[in-house]
């Protein structure tokens, strides 16, 4: 009887694992699907703080040192080499010269035949260059005769073509026609062959007049360069020019002291240098002597050192008070400490330095998203960069060093200046 159950419940269990399978297939076996549910992460928001853009002309400054001279000292000398021709009369030590006279002269006949020559090589290139322009106007007219005759060539050459297919002309007439269509466009061609070669000749006689001209200003340069011409008034404090000896380019022959005059003595970096020669003549730009807090007197750059202090990367620059009174103020030996303005800036835009991004970018603000516009910086300092670019009055871009910035970055402004 018992077996009899356990047989019933075995039949019942596979009747219905049977059934089940037939009612949910296949997919009563396989794993469930399973979504997963993503939440969007929410953009993040950077707070950054502004500034409006203002165009405008700014004077760049900067603060150099230095030291109070006695007087005003220049070592001069030739700059080219050659034989004294002649000197000033008496000059000696203790002799007081004025500025602009003429201490010496070198030897000019070897120049003035330098300078003759150049002179006579430009006429001769000059001659040569208007005879080419003559041939070329005259190809140029041979060139429309030529184009002219290969028309009409051209249109006989077809006119008898015509007439041989109707078989009016003989081939003979064919042929003639055709030949000189040939001779017209090999003229042609010729033509132009001799009017680019013309045109290349014309093009290297430029830079040989170009080059010549150049000899002339070099050779009245050397001219100039064999007069040795006082600076400025002053006592000469030694000399070594003689009547027939000969001398080095750079070499210092005379040196002139102004004993009456007070000069300040700056060392000037190189690179600022550079910047002041940028604006022009060097001496005579103004500077700023700073003498208690920020009171300042003026002066202009009367002098700069032929030589430059390799090792410190310096230039000695001299400048002179221009109010003779202000030199109660200062002792010699002082230290002393100039404001040089070293760039004059027009039409551009003065922004914090934190504003300026891998030194050619800026951030604007669009909406509520930066936007990256390309600057040049034409100068800065610890605090500001002056700039030029794509940007313009009115607009706000960021001064908040963010390391992320990028052109769509969605931010919010905390302040403006």
């Amino acid at each position: 009887m018992r077996s009899v159950i356990i047989q019933i419940l075995v039949l019942v269990f596979l009747i219905g694992g049977a059934g089940g399978a037939y009612f949910y297939g296949p997919n009563f076996l396989s794993s469930k699907k399973t979504y997963a549910k993503t939440k969007k992460a929410k953009e993040k928001i950077w707070p950054v703080r502004t500034v409006e853009l203002k165009s405008g002309d700014h004077v760049i400054t900067r603060q150099v040192f230095g030291r109070v001279g006695a007087g005003l000292a220049s070592d001069l000398s030739f700059q080219i080499s050659g034989c004294i021709d002649k000197t000033m009369d008496n000059l000696k030590t203790g002799v007081a010269v004025r500025k602009g006279d003429e201490l010496a002269r070198l030897d000019t006949r070897l120049l003035k035949l330098n300078l003759l020559g150049a002179q006579s090589r430009l006429g001769e290139l000059q001659s040569e260059e208007s005879e080419l322009k003559t041939k070329l106007k005259n190809t140029d007219k041979l060139k429309k005769n030529a184009e002219q005759a290969l028309a009409l060539a051209k249109r006989a050459y077809d006119r008898q073509k015509g007439l041989m297919k109707r078989g009016v002309v003989s081939s003979l007439s064919g042929e003639k026609a055709e030949k000189v269509l040939r001779d017209a466009s090999s003229s042609l061609v010729r033509i132009e062959n001799d009017e680019a070669a013309l045109r290349g000749s014309i093009v290297t006689m430029a830079r040989r007049l170009e080059s010549a001209r150049q000899a002339i200003d070099k050779a009245k340069l050397q001219m100039q360069y064999a007069v040795l011409k006082a600076p400025h008034d002053g006592v000469v404090a030694r000399t070594s020019l003689e009547n027939g000896s000969c001398v080095g380019a750079m070499a210092p022959l005379v040196r002139l002291i102004d004993v009456t005059s007070l000069e300040i003595l700056l060392d000037v970096p190189v690179h600022m240098y550079k910047q002041l020669q940028a604006q022009g003549a060097v001496v005579g730009q103004e500077v700023a002597i700073v003498v208690s807090g920020d009171q300042t007197v003026l002066a202009k750059i009367a002098r700069v050192s032929p030589q430059i202090d390799e090792k410190k990367q310096m230039v000695l620059v001299a400048v002179k008070l221009i109010d003779s009174s202000d030199a109660k103020r200062f002792i010699s030996g002082q230290k002393v400490r100039a404001r040089i303005n070293v760039q004059q800036l027009k039409n551009v835009f003065k922004i914090p330095a934190s504003a300026v991004f891998d030194d050619r970018s800026v951030f604007a603000i669009k909406g509520d998203r930066l936007e990256d516009h390309n600057i040049k910086v034409l100068a800065r300092n610890d605090q500001f960069a002056f700039v030029r670019g794509d940007i313009k009055d009115g607009q706000s871009i960021i001064t908040t060093p963010l390391s992320q910035a990028m052109t769509g970055l969605k931010v919010k402004v905390l302040a403006q200046k």
